[in-house]
């Protein structure tokens, strides 16, 4: 009997010292995961940041002095006080410089001839690694030296791999693609759930704020059947059919009715990860033809998050919009990839600028002065700003990587704008002087950007939106926006009134 009682006394024990020892540790869990969350990983961001000038420049002759120009406010700068904000990186990151070149590598992307233009006028060496696999790491690995630095454009997934991580942790590279944006920006079945989610967590839904035409998810069978439901009342509307991971126009089909579409899906039992979009019909046109807006946004940084705008162009079909041509891609679809084969396909027709656009708007809908400016930038900027906003709790901090993006917008008749959808790779069109100006300028200034904001970190926190590097314009810094005292960002709020913006 005492021997029972002595083992009942050291079970009770040990059991007592179990439950603290669990306590502890979920205590100390829960105060590390509010600090992670409060603010980036220190050994993310401390592990050797260091940084300085970038080596090798274009020559002088290539240099536009004007888009060459360093932040507006630079020489009104004062030191940053962050005593009551989140910490941010503000010491130089490539401080202890010893490369004696620069190269680029295209890292399981294809070569984009404007990119490798303006590197070759930088004297940098283009690469091209297409085999993203264990044999295209092997590749890359070969081609890395504490002598070169290196700027990697790569697949947002590719982070993944311990060598592409540690790139964008190093002194001496930079990672065109942060980690994980590809779960908001990337296939049209992510972005269209993390749109959703992100208006519901805020207490709005995505198709009662109208920012993006009614679409559907037909591998989910709710979804589906809500589909049929609100098709059956808009037995008129016309449809576009898209595959999830299509690019360039592939994957998309134009429905003018919906007879193939209910013999093959209605039964709400589709594995393919395909959306139905409903098709904007009442567009505005260019000379009777349908167009979409291409913006183009730069993540420039990830502590604290900087996003700038660039002014993109309009892609202009080749072909009469006619709702009685049926399903022809070239009539419907605006991608380049699409028109380019289009009889009588120009260059200089298909590519429109924004001063262009707003010039053809004075000359027929003078009633709409100013559209440009006044209504469809703020909204590429407002929808730029909630992808970011989206990506805070998603994306990954990692020092030294940047992102650019395509956004795609249309215009219908009563110049509402609609967002279309994102894209993680955009194209860097020439063809046209205007085109070749553009890609030239936002690239030559969004290499200049990157470098120099990994060079000086600090003196980019007290940027305010409105403010300019070069032909980029800040539209959104987290530094700002968490120093500022301003409400925190609110999706609903921002688009309630969005027929009127």
């Amino acid at each position: 009997m005492p021997r029972f009682w002595v083992r009942t006394l050291l079970a009770g024990v040990g059991l007592v010292v179990c439950a603290s020892l669990l306590l502890v540790w979920a205590v100390s869990q829960e105060r590390r995961s509010r600090e992670e969350y409060a603010q980036p990983k220190a050994s993310e961001i401390m592990d050797g940041i260091r940084r300085g000038p970038y080596q090798q420049g274009p020559p002088e002759s290539d240099v536009n002095s004007s888009s060459r120009a360093a932040i507006t406010h630079q020489s009104e700068v004062k030191p940053y006080n962050n005593s009551h904000c989140s910490n941010w990186i503000t010491e130089p990151r490539l401080a202890d410089r010893k490369w004696t070149e620069t190269q680029l590598i295209f890292y399981g992307k294809p070569i984009m001839q404007a990119v490798k233009s303006i590197c070759i006028r930088r004297q940098w060496k283009v690469k091209l690694i297409l085999n993203d696999s264990e044999s295209g790491l092997v590749q890359l690995e070969k081609l890395l030296s504490p002598h070169v630095f290196t700027i990697a454009i790569v697949p947002s997934r590719s982070l993944r791999h311990h060598l592409i991580q540690k790139l964008a942790n190093s002194t001496n590279s930079l990672v065109g693609a942060i980690r994980y944006t590809y779960k908001i920006t990337g296939a049209k079945k992510a972005q269209l759930k993390a749109f959703r989610t992100h208006f519901d967590l805020h207490g709005c839904s995505l198709e009662d704020i109208g920012i993006l035409p009614r679409s559907f998810l037909l591998d989910d069978p709710v979804d589906c059947v809500q589909f049929f439901k609100y098709a059956s009342f808009h037995s008129s509307s016309w449809w576009v059919l898209k595959t999830s991971q299509g690019y360039g126009g592939n994957g998309i089909t134009v429905l003018p009715n919906l007879t193939s579409v209910y013999r093959d899906f209605g039964a709400c039992r589709n594995k393919e990860e395909l959306i139905m979009q409903e098709y904007l019909s009442d567009l505005l046109l260019i000379d009777g033809r349908k167009f979409d807006v291409r913006a183009l946004v730069l993540i420039a940084g990830t502590d604290p998050y900087l996003l700038f705008h660039h002014d993109g162009y309009l892609r202009v079909s080749m072909k009469e919009f006619d709702l009685k041509s049926g399903a022809d891609k070239a009539v419907h679809l605006t991608n380049s990839h699409v028109q380019v084969f289009s009889e009588g396909f120009r260059a200089e027709k298909h590519y429109w600028s924004y001063p262009q656009f707003q010039g053809y708007l004075d000359e027929h809908f003078p009633e709409n002065e100013g559209f440009v400016a006044k209504r469809l930038v703020p909204f590429i900027k407002k929808i730029s700003t909630m992808i970011l906003n989206m990506g805070l709790k998603v994306f990954s901090r990692m020092p030294s990587t940047f992102q650019l993006l395509g956004l795609d917008f249309m215009v219908t008749r009563d110049f509402r704008v609609w967002f279309i959808e994102a894209n993680n790779y955009p194209l860097w069109p020439k063809g046209t002087p205007y085109l070749n100006e553009l890609i030239n300028t936002l690239g030559n200034d969004m290499f200049d950007l990157v470098l120099d904001l990994h060079t000086d970190p600090g003196k980019f926190l007290s940027m305010k939106p409105g403010e300019w590097y070069g032909s980029w314009e800040l539209v959104w810094n987290e530094a700002h926006a968490a120093c500022s005292g301003d409400p925190p960002y609110h999706p609903c709020k921002e688009f309630s009134h969005h027929p009127l913006v």
